[in-house]
């Protein structure tokens, strides 16, 4: 009969000759117990840490932030290794990694007394806003027009020559000014897509006769100049 104690303390029901531990702690092993022929010898069990595991990255990114670095924490000297969707990534053996699409990307780390620890990360990668525009007309003086835009965007701005148009928040803006314009749609990360165009508003031309009123004798013939320095096109009516 064996009787097993961790810590001075008998570990019930355990008898046998083994004894599967789990715990650090001091270990007494007692052959025959009360008899003469008692025996007993001790063993400390201590616990040897793995590496600890802190992941420094975001589970979520945009399609503009690939290539993507992947970081971890450690508390420990290890050996390192990276693996893609369970498969092993060659040379892949510090603490970052970059990672050019979406998976699942886990590390298993490695000490000295040869404890090892692994954890994975699920990178999935948000597109941005489609934004799809209308087309953009070459506007006269006076003339406005509306832009109108599909987008899967969550929300939306405007700008003009880089500054926010105040209010400016729908799929839909009238404009009449010339200028650089931006629409810009945010995804479910507040990733911005950018969509730009330039509006030119022409000036009108400017028609000069002269004099209001000319008079003349009935039977002359006046000729009617036109001063203009745009090159324009002109049609004369009556």
């Amino acid at each position: 009969v064996v009787e097993w104690y961790r810590n001075d303390i008998l570990i019930m029901n355990e008898t046998s000759t083994e004894l599967n531990v789990s715990e650090a702690g001091t270990y007494i092993a007692v052959v025959g117990p009360g008899t003469q022929c008692e025996d007993r010898d001790t063993i400390i069990v201590e616990t040897i840490l793995a590496p600890s595991i802190d992941f420094l990255s975001d589970n979520s990114i945009c399609e503009d932030q690939l290539p993507y670095l992947l970081e971890i924490n450690t508390d420990q000297q290890a050996d390192i290794q990276w693996f893609e969707n369970g498969m092993e990534i060659s040379g892949a053996n510090s603490t970052s990694l970059e990672v050019s699409q979406a998976g699942i990307y886990s590390v298993e780390l490695t000490n000295a007394d040869n404890c090892t620890s692994s954890d994975e990360f699920n990178i999935d990668v948000v597109p941005l806003s489609n934004n799809q525009l209308s087309a953009v007309p070459e506007l006269c003086e006076g003339e406005s027009f509306t832009m109108e835009v599909t987008s899967n965007g969550q929300r939306f701005e405007w700008l003009m020559d880089g500054e926010i148009i105040t209010g400016a928040t729908q799929l839909e803006l009238d404009i009449s000014e010339a200028g650089l314009y931006s629409f810009i749609g945010y995804n479910e990360l507040n990733c911005p897509s950018i969509s730009e165009f330039e509006v030119i508003v022409n000036p009108l031309p400017d028609a000069d006769l002269g004099e209001e009123m000319i008079m003349a004798c009935e039977g002359d013939i006046i000729t009617l100049n036109v001063a203009d320095s745009q090159g324009n096109d002109y049609l004369w009516r009556k």
